[in-house]
């Protein structure tokens, strides 16, 4: 995966403490539609299968900039675009490449869509079940991932995450996994899908919180490469949808806290995982130095320097936080914000346990990767 370097303010805010560091940041985009650009200028070309569709740029839909998407006319009532460029059958060579293939099935991918429904059927939950706006890939496995967009009678956005999807008299229906899930209003909003490769489930996330897990996707016929149209998008059930972003990423991050130790440090300092939206905890065992105080530093690279008292330093490079200064009992608590900006950031960090005793001692690291 290719990194690049970006100024992690957000990152900073997610412990909520310093600002200015620059870090490393994954970038890992697959394919992209953003705003009001064609989606033929962007790498997507139409689904062959498509009925009538009508198309425009919005530069201002109440301040954002977007491509609306409108089936015009029945037969099979989609209105849809599919990746270019990959092993796929359609066209000239659709969906992903081998080598994005095998990146997916290594690392994950994240599906996003930033959209609203403009017009379309009612999703009744227990009759049609008809859809109106969808972003969905395929192409690494037997089953297609999607994210639908509804609505219901009063207007408001409807969620679906469809375990089987099913095309009658041109209409299709998508039969939820589990329940589904209404956003008020039909502004835009930020749906996202980040499939993990072990147990080959995703995970969605409605503006960066967790709303359903072990999604398995809904299983495709014809095998893998006859499904291969890697990220598609647009409008089905004669609807008509605005979107603001699209787009397909390699990886998953899963919130991770992993321990590490050198020397004689003791075993002191504890921490939960860093997931967007959740309340990060982190303690320190006094007792097994004897001194009255801690302190938890953050930094954005691991280290191990022997220090001249034997004390093993294991956190380094550009100092990101440091949280107040404890007495027994030694907790923290720090809200981390839901933004998808700084998932897979890692923070390296110690614990000093000082006065009372001497000398200082340093603890274990507790290296953490905010995800989900």
């Amino acid at each position: 995966m290719k990194n690049k370097t970006r100024t992690a303010l957000p990152a900073v805010a997610a412990v909520a403490l310093c600002l200015g560091l620059t870090v490393p940041f994954p970038e890992s985009t697959i394919i992209r539609h953003v705003d009001d650009n064609d989606p033929l200028t962007e790498g997507f070309d139409y689904w062959p299968f498509n009925s009538g569709i009508a198309t425009a740029a919005i530069p201002d839909d109440n301040g954002v900039s977007c491509w609306e998407v409108q089936n015009t006319a029945g037969g099979v009532e989609q209105a849809t675009y599919m990746q270019l460029g990959g092993i796929g059958p359609y066209g000239s060579g659709s969906g992903l490449t081998q080598a994005e293939i095998d990146t997916i099935l290594l690392e994950g991918c994240t599906l996003s869509m930033r959209a609203r429904v403009l017009d379309g059927p009612v999703y009744d939950e227990a009759g049609t079940q008809l859809i109106s706006g969808v972003v969905s890939v395929a192409g690494f496995s037997s089953f297609r991932f999607d994210i639908g967009l509804g609505r219901t009678a009063s207007g408001e956005t409807v969620v679906v995450l469809p375990e089987l999807i099913s095309l009658s008299a041109g209409q299709f229906s998508y039969v939820p996994f589990g329940s589904t899930i209404v956003v008020p209003g039909n502004d835009y909003h930020l749906y996202q899908l980040s499939y993990e490769p072990t147990s080959a489930t995703a995970l969605l996330l409605v503006d960066g919180v967790v709303r359903a897990t072990g999604y398995p996707g809904s299983a495709v016929t014809g095998g893998t490469v006859a499904n291969n149209y890697g990220l598609g998008f647009g409008a089905l059930n004669l609807s008509t949808v605005r979107f603001a972003d699209a787009h397909l990423e390699a990886g998953h991050v899963t919130a991770t806290t992993t321990f590490r130790n050198a020397g004689a440090n003791p075993a002191s300092y504890t921490a939960s995982p860093a997931a967007l939206g959740s309340t990060w905890t982190a303690s320190v065992d006094l007792s097994l130095t004897g001194h009255t105080s801690a302190q938890v530093l953050g930094y954005d690279s691991p280290a191990q320097v022997t220090l001249g008292r034997g004390q093993v330093l294991l956190v380094g490079g550009t100092k990101v936080f440091s949280l107040p200064l404890r007495t027994a009992p030694a907790t923290w608590s720090v809200p981390i914000p839901v933004d998808p900006a700084i998932v897979g950031f890692t923070l390296n960090t110690q614990a000093a346990h000082v006065f009372g005793v001497t000398p200082f001692a340093l603890s274990n690291a507790q290296d953490l990767t905010i995800g989900y």
